[in-house]
């Protein structure tokens, strides 16, 4: 598969109001730092994992990220911790 085409269906159908609904529940700051500035939204499964279930583009997928924490989980080998972290979070607001 092409990645530019996986890609932009990836973006399509992450919709703004899903952004919305995650900016919000994680209170409009990074859920690693807290900082409020440039932030981004992380996708906590991989993805070439993430292309294979169903509920990818959920808000139980999906954290609120700095720029500088989103730099840190693709470069450093301390982001499995992090990541750990990251799904805990999801678990504990959805029960999943």
């Amino acid at each position: 598969m092409d990645f530019r085409i996986w890609q932009n269906n990836m973006k399509a159908k992450f919709t703004n109001k899903v952004k919305e609904k995650i900016f919000n529940r994680d209170g409009m700051c990074c859920i690693i730092c807290k900082k409020q500035e440039f932030l981004q939204f992380h996708h906590v499964r991989f993805w070439l994992e993430a292309n294979r279930w169903p509920d990818r583009n959920k808000e139980t997928e999906w954290i609120t990220i700095c720029m500088d924490c989103h730099l840190k989980c693709h470069s450093c080998k301390s982001w499995e911790g992090i990541r750990e972290d990251c799904v805990l979070y999801l678990k504990n607001l959805y029960d999943i």
